[in-house]
């Protein structure tokens, strides 16, 4: 008697859902098509690309003075006594540990600004979305990669939503770090002593 019931509401269920699903509409809409061809996160990545050349740059570059001042401190080292070798010594090796970590706060600061930059995309996505939607009169949206099957009913809006990112966010506005600040503060303060 139970599995009658069970297999009743199952078809009172799955009718219903067919029902309700006849009555929707669907869009979809290809993100990875949005995330590669979107003009603001072509501009996010120029962005994120310079700021981790210019880092290769000043790392390439600290690393070859730091490289100097070691071998010029080795070359001293018959010339020092043994505690202002050993005085030289640890606030080079001060310096090496500030410049990995200014190295590592600018990687970090490099990452934030990408993940800060595609929240203001997916954002302004969000409110495009929600804008468009109801004009179009579709009741769901889904990401193309999701749906397995469509009696092509959906609307595939990704190209309209593509064209008004693109006008209302040309570009994410990102505020750069700056690396060598610390550097050459810390630079300044080795080379007074």
């Amino acid at each position: 008697m139970s599995k009658i019931f069970a297999i009743v509401l199952s078809g009172v269920l799955l009718t219903s859902t067919v029902s309700f699903a006849d009555t929707l509409s669907v869009g979809v809409v290809n993100m990875e098509k949005i995330f590669s061809e979107a003009k603001a996160r072509k501009s996010l990545m120029a962005k994120v690309d310079a700021l981790r050349e210019r880092l290769q740059k000043d790392v390439s570059s600290q690393e070859d003075a730091l490289r100097t001042a070691d071998e010029n401190l080795s070359k001293q080292q018959a010339d020092l006594s043994k505690s202002e070798f050993n005085k030289q010594k640890a606030a080079l090796e001060a310096k090496i540990m500030k410049f990995r970590q200014d190295v590592n706060e600018y990687q970090d600061n490099i990452r934030t600004t990408y993940e800060t930059g595609v929240q203001e995309i997916q954002g302004k996505l969000e409110e495009i979305v929600t804008v468009m939607a109801p004009k179009k009169n579709i009741d769901i949206i889904l990401p193309s990669n999701v749906v397995l099957y469509t009696n092509n009913k959906a609307q595939d809006i990704t190209g309209e939503i593509l064209s008004t990112l693109d006008k209302e966010l040309p570009a994410v506005k990102i505020t750069e770090c700056d690396i060598n600040k610390n550097r050459k503060s810390s630079t300044n303060k080795s080379n007074k002593s």
